[in-house]
């Protein structure tokens, strides 16, 4: 990743990662996971559920405790072109914590 301008201690960055998974998640239960390594202030995690297999339940774990926190249908919004998306975040993410988001279809 190349940020040509010079950066200066204090400066804020905004990174927006998309992947795109082609013939992955076939199993009946999946997950996702981000690990913060440098300060952030905020983490935000969208999962876009296809038309086809749509996200029945989702769940929060934090790995370092194993805390599960079952996320809500407000997590939850349909689409217009009928696919889901999940979204989760949380400001101030503990640095070396990682976070899944684990879901049955």
């Amino acid at each position: 990743m190349s940020r040509r301008e010079i950066k200066h201690r204090g400066d804020v960055l905004t990174y927006r990662i998309r992947q795109r998974i082609a013939n992955g998640f076939t199993e009946g239960e999946e997950w996702l996971e981000t690990e913060v390594d440098h300060p952030t202030h905020y983490l935000e995690l969208n999962i876009v559920f296809p038309k086809a297999r749509q996200c029945r339940q989702a769940v929060l774990v934090e790995t370092s405790t194993t805390k599960r926190t079952p996320l809500s249908s407000q997590a939850f919004k349909k689409m217009r072109n009928g696919t889901q998306i999940l979204t989760w975040s949380v400001k101030n993410p503990t640095i070396g914590e990682r976070y899944a988001i684990q879901w049955t279809w």
